[in-house]
């Protein structure tokens, strides 16, 4: 990547709402959140690191392993909303509110967070992409607003992104980097910050892991997976309804 691409790729990751739409679709480049990472926890070959992040006063979370599994397969457990609390303890319900296409999705999440913490919900824009001179394939999610009313009793989040990013290895081992930098929308009390950091995103890769030792979607395939050049989007397109 030279300076110029690099320029732009900060760009696409610093902008405003108005501009997130028309920023996502450059995720092909964009390679995780940017943070001062700070291992907190290695256990069982996942490695759970924190970090701060310039401009946030809240803490952005990475998790690291390897696996032996499918690529597809792995996107697919990734992309299960229907089963999202077989992945996530924390997602109660998940759906796709609209599909643009294989790599395109709006996807609502909503998460049931222990008492006395209020639950949170999100939508999201879904965007996944495959580098297909590495094998490398990224989904970038990010919080968009208030598309659907609000949910009584929840809070719903205005700022979050997750960057999910599966290297090949060898021929049958995938490392798995797990990113989030997610504004709470208010207090959350120290018990619940620590497992939201540090508990969750490793069992999510311990879960993760379980699900695709047990063939659960093993059979899976994905255009895009499979494309020689990646897939061009038009956010023009994608009005969201």
């Amino acid at each position: 990547m030279d300076n110029q691409q690099a320029t732009q790729t900060k760009k696409c990751v610093s902008t405003l709402f108005a501009a997130m739409l028309s920023a996502l679709f450059c995720a092909q480049t964009v390679l995780a959140i940017e943070a001062d990472w700070e291992s907190k926890r290695l256990e069982d070959g996942i490695e759970v690191l924190t970090g701060n992040v310039e401009g946030s006063a809240f803490k952005a979370v990475r998790s690291v392993t390897t696996m032996v599994a499918p690529m597809a397969q792995l996107v697919a457990i990734i992309r299960d909303t229907a089963n999202c609390s077989d992945l996530s303890e924390l997602c109660k319900e998940a759906y796709a509110h609209k599909v643009v296409s294989e790599t395109q999705l709006y996807i609502y999440n909503y998460n049931d967070l222990p008492w006395p913490v209020t639950d949170r919900d999100a939508m999201t824009h879904v965007v996944w992409s495959r580098d297909a001179s590495t094998g490398t394939v990224r989904m970038r999610a990010t919080v968009v607003g208030d598309i659907i009313p609000p949910k009584k009793k929840t809070i719903r989040l205005t700022y979050g992104e997750t960057v999910w990013i599966l290297t090949p290895q060898d021929s049958t081992t995938i490392k798995i980097v797990s990113e989030s930098h997610i504004d709470p929308q208010g207090s959350v009390p120290a018990w619940i910050t620590n497992k939201l950091l540090l508990d969750a995103p490793f069992d999510t890769l311990q879960n993760l892991r379980k699900l695709a030792a047990s063939d659960r979607h093993a059979t899976a395939t994905f255009e895009f997976l499979s494309a020689k050049t990646p897939p061009l989007e038009n956010s023009a397109s994608a009005e969201i309804n």
